[in-house]
C-alpha cells in the first residue's frame, strides 16, 4: 500500500461525498465550480474535460476502496 496525495482542488471537488452520495453529474458541476479554469493553459474548463478528471480522481480513489462506486442504469 502507497499513500494516496489528493491536491486540494480535488478535495474540495469530493466534500459533498461526506454528506452523502452524490450522483456524478453533481461531483462534475463542482469540480466546475471550484476549478472553471485549467491550471497551465488558463482555458475554460468544459463539462467534457471536468467529467473525465472527476471520473480519473474516482477510479483512483476506488482502486484503494476509499469510495464506492455504484453504476445507475437509466434506461427505466
Amino acid at each position: 500500500m502507497v499513500p494516496i496525495t489528493v491536491e486540494s482542488r480535488l478535495a474540495a471537488c469530493l466534500l459533498p461525498l461526506w454528506e452523502r452520495a452524490q450522483p456524478m453529474q453533481s461531483l462534475v458541476e463542482r469540480w466546475l465550480k471550484v476549478s472553471p479554469l485549467h491550471p497551465v493553459n488558463l482555458e475554460p474548463v468544459n463539462e467534457e474535460m471536468a467529467f473525465e478528471e472527476v471520473k480519473k480522481l474516482l477510479s483512483s480513489l476506488e482502486a484503494f476502496m476509499y469510495v464506492l462506486l455504484e453504476r445507475v442504469d437509466d434506461t427505466v
